[in-house]
């Protein structure tokens, strides 16, 4: 005979260690509510049903609900995803390998009036993309590092909201670092990449580039750009 006083007793129990405890005791609590729920629920269905049928009812809601949470934390994680990957590139980049022409992607002002002119496209901004090497002190790491228009680039990229420290509009600023001497470019970091080089808002970090182009400037001239540049972090951000 089914005992409807214990069982929700139970059940009070366990809800109650749910959300008096908190942190590890919580996760205890909630092992205890479930188990104590799918038991209410089955002697419950057997004052109506006979044991095969409430077995079955609650393996089917047992199912049901895992079907639910699995598709809540995939389509969750699938947003959050999506949201990540936007905020730090557009929808669709443009490149051009520089071994076509050996000059690099010097014509892209033709191509960003090109691609304006579709009705679908809303924004474009250039940007710069290659692979180097970051130092501060005597730490050194590898990065992808990503040149960006600090006017153009908050209208295809969503960054701001992934900021840190600092904003993307102070890229635009040349200020001295914390250690003095002429003002320098600003850079952004990644936040694990500045706990890794032991960085702080202000100070200098040396870009190295394994590429000799490192100035777009001087695409189309002869003579190699310079492989070293020194910039001042000014902001970090999260992705």
């Amino acid at each position: 005979e089914f005992d409807f006083s214990k069982t929700m007793g139970l059940v009070a129990v366990a809800l109650a260690a749910v959300f008096a405890t908190h942190g590890k005791v919580q996760v205890i609590g909630t092992s205890l509510s479930l188990p104590a729920m799918v038991l209410f629920l089955f002697f419950l269905l057997l004052n109506v049903f006979s044991g095969f049928t409430a077995v079955s009812i609650v393996g089917v809601a047992i199912g049901v609900l895992a079907l639910v949470v699995v598709l809540s934390v995939t389509s969750g994680f699938q947003q959050s995803f999506k949201q990540k990957v936007l905020g730090a590139n557009a929808h669709i980049d443009i490149m051009k390998f520089e071994e076509e022409d050996g000059q690099g992607f010097s014509d892209y002002r033709d191509v960003e009036k090109k691609v304006l002119a579709d009705k679908h496209v809303r924004a474009a901004a250039p940007f710069v993309l290659y692979e180097g090497i970051l130092a501060a002190g005597h730490s050194m790491s590898g990065a992808e590092i990503k040149g960006i228009d600090p006017a153009l680039s908050p209208k295809v990229l969503t960054l701001s909201s992934s900021m840190r420290i600092g904003s993307v509009e102070d890229l635009a600023q040349q200020l001295p670092p914390s250690d003095g001497g002429p003002p320098l470019p600003a850079i952004l970091v990644g936040e694990e990449l500045a706990k890794n080089l032991k960085l702080k808002v202000g100070e200098r970090v040396r870009v190295i580039s394994p590429q000799t182009l490192l100035d777009p400037s001087r695409w189309g001239q002869d003579g190699a750009g310079p492989a070293t540049r020194e910039f001042r972090l000014a902001g970090v951000f999260y992705t």
